[in-house]
């Protein structure tokens, strides 16, 4: 590492007030003990990598990663990047049989919590075989420096070798927690680009990820996702009821290939009202759609919708948005006078439950908040431009799967919901909300043409008011009308392609920088004493 790359970390460090001239290495003297780092693509052992050969430089550290041969090539590309940053190559264990092998050879029984056969294999005893091989006989002490924050409680061995092997957790002693690892990468390497949908480093088909990980996978890097999906094992009559869903079937006929090909992060996407920075600051702001019933069970968003219960489905989808101060609109907005503010749309996580949505998404807003620097904001930037629209659609009975696989299928996820699942469901829901953000802009443009034509017809004289109507039906407003019009039309022509709708929104509330980690930590805790998976850590071998 040189020097100007070596101030730069224990700089950071010294900002992020961490005490590192205190820690001291074991067995820093001991010229019979081997310094070993982990790496797994994570930030946290990419964290470790750095500040460890910056804070000891005259020691010699080794880089190492038991690869699964399923990792996303993202992850892959981190290692170069340390071996740049480090001057040292990052040693990668190879197995002969990858993680869809060792699938095949378990009859096509996919790994899970019950049974990780991937971890056992694959991490902790590829790692033990390379130890014992290259280093036993020649040194008598191995420390493994394993990126374990202090703000976390996920322990284990990574090796049977208790009498020559220790595990070490410097993050502990450092005191360094989540923010801590994210600010010094964004202030030296760079965040890896896998955080913009997995908040943990891991294959891309780990049963550990959490929903809202799978959900922006598929958004973020769609062909990982896929091959992931292809090696679900799932039932005749589970795939028969997945394909019964007339509206995706209506819209991957129009349109191959949707998810990949479509611009999922869509400025056409419908925004729920307080999220426009036009409107929210305003005295009386608008309110979000809403439907009035007796019903009183949504009152967070003052609203509610009365459906019938057997033809319809229910599922809530939060929607992820950038959007910038009025005051910086002139550089964003150019001709078009409508800019609301929003310049950056990512369907964050869905659910059947809009109370569980909730708690999921105050581990995704700590996640967004961790890694603003790869929506190019500061974390506060990104707590000024941040917002999260929550929706209720309500979709006709069979056409969405939010039920768990059947008994006959295997599937990657802990909750039970199949990859296939979570493509045709977002596509259903992303194409309901692009519609309505369609139909929501043709009001608006409609509406304006009204009232001009309003003002038009008070005018005193008949040629006036048929040249003033000639005036707005050349002008640019009635072409974008009617432009938007044909367009609505050719997209959305049968009725199948317009089912489902938006039948009320509202807003997630931003949480403060300072109270972010207590109130993810109590809802870790209660996750954990639910059983809930949403709120687990990963497993520590995946440090490896």
């Amino acid at each position: 590492m040189n020097e100007e790359r070596r101030k730069l970390i224990l700089d950071t460090l010294d900002l992020l007030a961490i005490d590192w001239r205190e820690y001291k290495l074991p067995g820093h003297d001991d010229p019979d003990t081997l310094h070993i780092i982990p790496v797994s693509g994570g930030s946290d052992s990419k964290c470790m990598s750095l500040i460890l050969p910056a804070m000891f430089p005259n020691k010699r550290f080794i880089f190492v990663f038991t690869d699964t041969k399923a990792e996303e090539q993202a992850s892959y590309n981190e290692f170069d990047q340390i071996s740049e940053w480090v001057g040292y190559n990052v040693i990668k264990i190879i197995p002969e049989k990858g993680l869809y092998d060792l699938i095949d050879d378990y009859n096509g029984y996919l790994p899970s919590g019950q049974a990780r056969y991937c971890t056992r294999i694959l991490k902790l005893k590829s790692l033990d075989e390379w130890l014992e091989k290259k280093f036993f006989k020649i040194c008598s002490h191995i420390n493994l420096y394993v990126g374990i924050r202090f703000d976390e409680d996920r322990f284990g061995r990574l090796s049977n070798h208790d009498d020559v092997v220790q595990m070490r957790l410097p993050y502990l002693d450092l005191k360094m927690e989540r923010s801590q690892v994210y600010s010094l990468l964004a202030a030296t390497t760079g965040i890896s680009p896998v955080y913009k949908h997995s908040s943990r480093s891991s294959c891309n088909c780990c049963f550990f990820k959490r929903n809202s990980e799978r959900v922006m996978q598929c958004i973020e890097a769609y062909s990982e996702f896929n091959s992931v999906s292809v090696h679900e094992k799932l039932s005749d009559s589970y795939l028969e009821k997945l394909d019964s869903s007339k509206m995706f079937n209506a819209i991957i006929s129009k349109y191959p290939n949707y998810l990949s090909n479509s611009a999922l992060q869509s400025p056409y996407i419908f925004i729920a009202k307080p999220v426009s920075t036009l409107t929210e600051n305003l005295p009386n702001p608008p309110k979000p759609i809403r439907n009035n019933t007796s019903d009183t069970t949504l009152d967070m968003f003052d609203a509610s919708c009365n459906y019938d219960t057997d033809n319809f489905e229910t599922v809530y989808i939060a929607v992820m948005f950038l959007v910038k101060p009025e005051d910086e609109y002139g550089i964003y907005r150019g001709n078009n006078d409508t800019f609301n503010g929003v310049y950056f749309t990512k369907i964050v996580n869905y659910s059947r439950n809009l109370n569980g949505l909730k708690r999921s998404l105050n581990y995704v807003y700590e996640h967004i908040m961790s890694t603003a620097e790869l929506y190019n904001e500061t974390q506060e930037s990104m707590l000024r431009h941040l917002r999260i629209g929550i929706y209720e659609i309500k979709v006709p009975t069979g056409q969405l799967e939010l039920d768990r696989v059947d008994k006959e299928s295997y599937t990657w996820a802990g909750n039970g919901m199949s990859y296939r699942a979570i493509e045709q469901n977002l596509t259903i829901m992303q194409w309901i909300l692009v519609r309505k953000g369609k139909l929501t802009h043709l009001e608006f443009l409609k509406n304006k043409l009204k009232s001009r034509f309003k003002e038009a017809s008070k005018l005193p004289s008949f040629e006036d008011r048929l040249l003033e109507k000639q005036i707005i039906t050349a002008g640019s407003v009635w072409e974008e009308y009617t432009k938007a019009k044909k367009s609505y039309i050719r997209s959305y022509n049968n009725t199948v392609l317009a089912m489902g709708e938006v039948s009320w929104s509202g807003i997630y509330k931003n949480i403060g920088l300072d109270k972010l980690p207590s109130v993810v930590a109590k809802q870790r805790k209660l996750d954990k004493e639910n059983g809930n998976v949403e709120g687990e850590y990963t497993c520590i071998a995946c440090s490896l």
